[in-house]
């Protein structure tokens, strides 16, 4: 299941369950995926400001189908390609869990070459809703997050947002990611990057939208590793809240899986 950026709201996370999927490549860079996960969630140990009234153990029963068009020419460093990934996930107590909810996020990149050796700029967006509750509030785990070294990198780990009592960001039924970064050669496989990203994250999903943008804008170094691309980051909040850092330094290591949903 693809991350929603919970980051360090969790003090320790407890989940437990199974994922069954099909997967059938459609056309050459097109592939389709249909499955069923369960788990069993415990959110007992999360910050009480940011789970709030709702649920703190529940089971999530849910099928799920995605596809995924990707022709990128690596999904570690890619230089050049698109890939654009719909998914949708329904959960109910029909499919033997305990809430309700249906969820939908879509994921797109591009990359391109440009004229000098080595020099890549790249763009990408993401969206993700999630609604048909209840009554219930939605759970921490369910919630979307933003922030971090995969979003908008001048804040910390699911720091952007709204915020509890106790100053915590706590999630939100949507959000959006977007980001442009221009990559070029330093020396043999380390590479520089200047970048800038712009996201929000949203209470009601009812009122889904691009308001509220928050910003980050920075550099940052990339190493190519057989395992993936380590990347050094430091992004500037250009215009900062009371209480909100003006910049954040990142640290972190892109790993390649093949699941259809990571990337």
């Amino acid at each position: 299941e693809r991350s929603r950026g919970l980051g360090d709201v969790y003090k320790r996370q407890v989940s437990e369950g199974l994922t069954m999927a099909l997967s059938r490549r459609l056309f050459a860079f097109t592939q389709a995926r249909v499955g069923y996960a369960f788990e069993s969630r415990d959110a007992r140990d999360v910050d009480a400001s940011v789970v709030g009234t709702s649920q703190q153990t529940f089971r999530i029963g849910q099928v799920f189908a995605e596809l995924v068009y990707d022709d990128r020419d690596s999904p570690l460093f890619p230089s050049e390609g698109q890939r654009l990934a719909v998914r949708f996930e329904r959960a109910g107590s029909a499919f033997g869990g305990s809430i309700n909810l249906s969820r939908l996020t879509v994921a797109s990149s591009v990359h391109m070459r440009l004229p000098w050796e080595d020099w890549v700029i790249g763009a990408a967006f993401e969206a993700g809703l999630v609604w048909d509750l209840g009554s219930d509030p939605l759970p921490v785990q369910e919630r979307f997050f933003n922030g971090g070294n995969d979003s908008v990198r001048s804040f910390r780990e699911a720091q952007l947002g709204p915020t509890g009592t106790a100053g915590v960001a706590v999630g939100g039924e949507y959000r959006n990611i977007a980001s442009v970064e221009l990559r070029f050669p330093l020396f043999k496989a380390l590479q520089g990057a200047v970048f800038a990203d712009a996201g929000n994250v949203g209470l009601d999903v009812h009122n889904y939208g691009l308001s509220d943008l928050r910003y980050g804008v920075g550099a940052g170094l990339r190493l190519a590793l057989p395992i993936g691309p380590l990347r050094l980051d430091y992004s500037r909040n250009p215009d900062p809240e009371a209480g909100e850092r003006t910049g954040t330094l990142h640290l972190s290591c892109l790993l390649y899986t093949s699941d259809a949903a990571d990337e």
